[in-house]
């Protein structure tokens, strides 16, 4: 259960484009074939998933996030997700297809080894018997830190 939902809470990060400045077009793309995969294969076990397949009876605007197809051209984004889509459905090396629970790890992988959020710095007072200046780090590397010297920090 905590895998799936890791698995729709990526997705929805993803299509909500939180990793949009990070992700590039080839893995954007990528992670929607792996996205229209799994989601297919759980409605339609046995059927063959093509692109056009999906425009009709699905509609590609379910899996694209909305400005992906602003700086890239509609024609090159189908492309590469049938190229992609096609290498998901490939037999492997037993002769099977990759099972959806498979694809979801990929997918996950894939966000995996994309870079964090580094941080942020937030400048604060601190309320006390004196009021004292810090800069804090809130950051999922160092969690919440107090900033000591901001040139060797």
């Amino acid at each position: 259960v905590a895998f799936d939902y890791l698995y729709a809470q990526s997705c929805s990060d993803v299509m909500k484009e939180r990793f949009s400045g990070d992700l590039a077009e080839n893995i954007m793309l990528q992670l929607t074939a792996l996205h229209i995969y799994i989601t297919i294969s759980t409605a339609r076990t046995n059927q063959k998933i093509t692109l056009r397949n999906v425009e009709k009876e699905w509609g590609l605007e379910l899996f694209l996030p909305s400005s992906l197809l602003t700086y890239i051209k509609e024609k090159h984004a189908r492309k590469i997700l049938s190229h992609h889509l096609k290498a998901t459905q490939t037999p492997g090396p037993l002769g099977k297809k990759i099972s959806t629970v498979q694809a979801k790890l990929q997918y996950l992988r894939i966000l995996n080894e994309l870079p964090l959020y580094p941080g942020g710095l937030f400048n604060s007072v601190v309320l006390d018997a004196k009021q004292s200046e810090m800069t804090l780090l809130v950051g999922p590397q160092h969690g919440i830190s107090h900033v000591i010297d901001l040139k060797t920090n």
